[in-house]
């Protein structure tokens, strides 16, 4: 018994030692927002993604330097910060079961060599209202987004057996943290 209470903190001991709090220092943040895209009537939910294409957008990377007094030297790192999908007239989203949100190099045909997106939702289930807030992905994208654009695309599934009930003009805000 006291072998098997020593055992345990050990373990926990090892467990918390392991666990570092994030010690990034947030510079700035670079917020893209206002990017429409119109959900087409009568997409049927399956196998099929819909993808919503926006080739070639600005970093305005120098600019939001410029803005910040930031040297280019202190930056450590670009990360997913935020970013929710609002529709524009209200509807709900609730035939909607995952987005993903990808970024790439503007020179690439499309975004699905990327492992994660850097913005998703799984499993909404129907319990999507008029706007989806999205969860922020891990990676760094700090090659990417300190060049002058970057393609990005939002994908899309709708739930199993329904199909979308009509048009519906949404638009994407997402934000990014620039940390030493």
């Amino acid at each position: 018994m006291i072998k098997n209470f020593g055992a345990l903190i050990v373990l926990t001991l090892l467990f918390f030692s392991n666990c570092q709090k994030d010690k990034r220092i947030r510079i700035f943040e670079m917020r893209y927002q206002n990017l429409e895209f119109e959900i087409p009537v009568g997409y049927g939910g399956g196998a099929y993604a819909m993808y919503f294409e926006f080739p070639e957008l600005k970093t305005n990377f120098q600019n939001f330097l410029d803005q910040n007094g930031t040297d280019i030297e202190t930056i450590g790192g670009i990360f997913p910060l935020s970013a929710k999908i609002t529709s524009f007239d209200g509807n709900k989203y609730y035939y909607i079961q995952d987005v993903e949100i990808r970024v790439c190099f503007p020179s690439e045909t499309d975004c699905t060599a990327q492992v994660d997106g850097v913005f998703y939702e799984e499993d909404l289930n129907g319990s999507a209202d008029n706007d989806i807030p999205l969860a922020a992905g891990l990676q760094n994208v700090k090659e990417l987004m300190m060049g002058e654009y970057f393609r990005l695309e939002v994908v899309m599934t709708v739930n199993q057996g329904q199909i979308t009930p009509y048009n519906q003009l949404s638009r994407l805000d997402m934000v990014f943290e620039v940390v030493e």
